[in-house]
């Protein structure tokens, strides 16, 4: 009775795999990128291993010497999807952390990484005529090796690195919400595992892998309708949701400001070097804005070549030194990258206390005019500089 509700549980997974491989019958545009393949190889690994355990249990008991070969073929595939499955979902992880991995330059790396993949290999090779990892016994039916454990603790080491990752760049950098994410996703793989420790015939792991991909997949769809697919960064989405609830739970002591950040002469860019160099120009200032900010701070590319970074302070002379950082790092950037332009930035930004609480839109307006007042400021000084150019060849 098992046997049927075990792979019936099996099947269950697995259409949840083929649905968000066709996104519920949605027709999403994805953004191809690293991570949309490594959500891939997450579905992929997840059904190989719900297929594979769903034939192991099929096969289970049956003392037939021909099905003896393909019973120990099918644990073999289903003992390396494990680890796989577990690697993959690592390389997304750390894809999110910013983590981005290269063959040619880090292949030394990515070769240490895969080493705990290559001794389970080696092992459940050898599980055929000793039982270290796992064994057939002469009637067919499984049994976990003498050093299951090992297994489990080689596997469990990708779920491990991952996490302790997410926790070195969540002091660094990442947001809470994305660290928290980050951590929730082993939890029921984790908690399967440790009751299937003690319970054989419990089939817990093997479906956990498809909700475990089912968390990844509505955490995929989340960064794909408030991410930038240009910078990365937040969008406008991201930005009209978080604002209203950083207002919310602003602390008393705290100084929140809206910063805007816009590019000047942006337009002669894109005119004068085409929009593949606007394009780079906008991924650059990207970086730069993540880079002068604090970990904390929030920042969104809202259309064009307009930027805005939401964050708090305990004085105002602590955000005219963030608005310092950015325009110092744009400036070593301007001196360090052989471009034929440099970059130049106009920033305004407003300010709202708990006790005295402005409006989404006044924080808005109010940083808006400021920075075209430094824009216009901008206008002026080169016009000034352009007239002294004149007058010095005359």
């Amino acid at each position: 009775m098992h046997i049927a509700m075990n792979i019936a549980m099996n099947m269950i997974g697995l259409v949840l795999i083929i649905l968000m491989k066709f996104d519920f019958g949605y027709r999403i545009k994805r953004i191809k990128n690293k991570q949309d393949k490594l959500f891939s190889y997450i579905l992929l690994t997840s059904a190989t291993l719900l297929i594979g355990n769903s034939i192991g249990w099929w096969l289970e008991g049956n003392p037939d010497p021909k099905l003896y070969i393909l019973h120990y073929f099918i644990i073999f595939i289903v003992f390396i999807a494990q680890p796989l499955f577990d690697i993959a979902w690592m390389f997304y992880c750390l894809e999110i952390l910013g983590y981005s991995y290269k063959l040619k330059k880090d292949w030394k790396q990515i070769t240490a990484l895969f080493l705990p993949i290559m001794i389970i290999t080696i092992i459940c090779l050898f599980s055929y005529k000793s039982p270290i990892f796992f064994n057939l016994d002469e009637l067919g039916r499984y049994n976990r090796g003498t050093y299951h454990n090992i297994y489990v603790l080689l596997s469990f080491s990708y779920v491990a690195y991952a996490i302790i990752r997410a926790f070195l760049a969540y002091k660094k950098r990442i947001e809470l919400e994305k660290f928290i994410s980050l951590l929730l996703q082993p939890t029921i793989p984790m908690l399967a595992a440790f009751i299937q420790l003690y319970n054989v015939d419990l089939n817990l792991i093997y479906v956990s892998t498809s909700i475990t991909s089912l968390i990844v997949y509505f955490n995929f769809q989340n960064v794909m309708i408030t991410t930038d697919p240009l910078t990365g960064l937040n969008n406008r989405t991201r930005f009209d949701s978080y604002l209203p609830n950083r207002l919310e739970y602003l602390h008393d002591n705290q100084i929140l400001f809206l910063m805007m950040i816009d590019i000047n002469r942006f337009k002669s860019i894109n005119d004068t070097f085409g929009h593949i160099e606007g394009d780079i120009a906008l991924k650059s200032l990207a970086k730069i804005i993540l880079q002068s900010i604090s970990k904390h701070d929030f920042a969104c590319r809202i259309g064009g070549d307009e930027f805005i970074v939401v964050g708090s302070r305990e004085s105002l002379t602590e955000i005219e030194n963030c608005k310092d950082n950015i325009k110092y790092n744009t400036n070593n950037y301007n001196e360090t990258n052989e471009k034929k332009y440099d970059l130049s930035l106009s920033i305004g930004y407003s300010t709202t206390m708990k006790k005295e609480m402005k409006t989404i839109k006044s924080l808005l307006l109010e940083a808006d005019k400021n920075m075209y007042d430094e824009k216009n400021y901008y206008k002026e000084q080169e016009k000034d500089y352009k007239n002294r150019k004149i007058k010095l060849k005359i």
